[in-house]
């Protein structure tokens, strides 16, 4: 049963590893030189990942800099920002724009592989399935986006979050409330949430927003209200 599994995150690794080169090309000729961009806003990130990277083996704060606004520097907080390119960025030497691809490469992988557990949690069909992990990783809204705004690409912390969400938080009706099924998995929430806070605010605000509306929908029965009703509310 594991060798099967293990099997089909090969292939589907591999299908969505095609799809990359065949969406981004001719990117893979030169991973390292060369990374897509509209002239907008894209080569800033390049700048995040240097600004990040020599902060922290400068032992400086990385979340600030004087490299602009000269000699008073700038604070980082509210920049499009995306530490977590900086992070691979320290892993990965000085070259910034492999950072920067493969970064991308990675986020779009696993907002795949995310994306297919999820749908597979609630569909059981594997082929469907896939086709729902190739939908939300390769969307036109990412595609569009990669031209420039690629705190956007890194969506793939999001289904993960939501799988593990939905099975650690169950409505218990005996009960009438939400109970916790594995304190475990607190921490991989945690976790997961962090490192979207770490790829993009947005994404982090949403799916806040996405936990807080789950458990108000169980807690105060919203599920049991039938707003087709035609009988009065008063």
């Amino acid at each position: 049963m594991k060798s099967r599994k293990f099997i089909i995150f090969c292939l589907l690794f591999l299908i969505y590893a095609a799809f990359f080169i065949i969406m981004t090309f001719p990117l893979s000729l030169d991973f390292k030189n060369f990374f897509i961009s509209d002239r907008g806003d894209a080569p800033s990130f390049v700048w995040n990942i240097y600004n990040f990277t020599d902060n922290v083996r400068s032992f400086k704060n990385p979340f600030t800099t004087d490299k602009i606004f000269y000699p008073q520097g700038a604070n980082l907080i509210l920049h499009t920002y995306s530490p977590v390119y900086g992070i691979f960025g320290l892993m990965l030497g000085n070259n910034y724009v492999l950072s920067l691809n493969v970064v991308v490469f990675i986020s779009f992988i696993l907002s795949a592989f995310g994306a297919y557990l999820l749908s597979n949690h609630y569909v059981k069909n594997k082929l469907l399935s896939s086709l729902a992990g190739f939908i939300y990783a390769y969307c036109p809204y990412k595609l569009m986006h990669l031209l420039s705004h690629y705190q956007l690409m890194l969506t793939a912390t999001i289904p993960f979050f939501v799988l593990i969400f939905v099975k650690t938080f169950k409505y218990k009706e005996s009960e009438s409330r939400i109970i916790v099924n594995s304190k475990k998995n607190l921490i991989y929430l945690a976790a997961l949430f962090i490192v979207t806070l770490l790829s993009d605010y947005y994404y982090s605000f949403y799916l806040g927003m996405f936990a807080l509306i789950y458990i108000a929908y169980f807690n105060f029965r919203i599920y049991k209200i039938n707003f087709f009703s035609r009988k009065s509310i008063i």
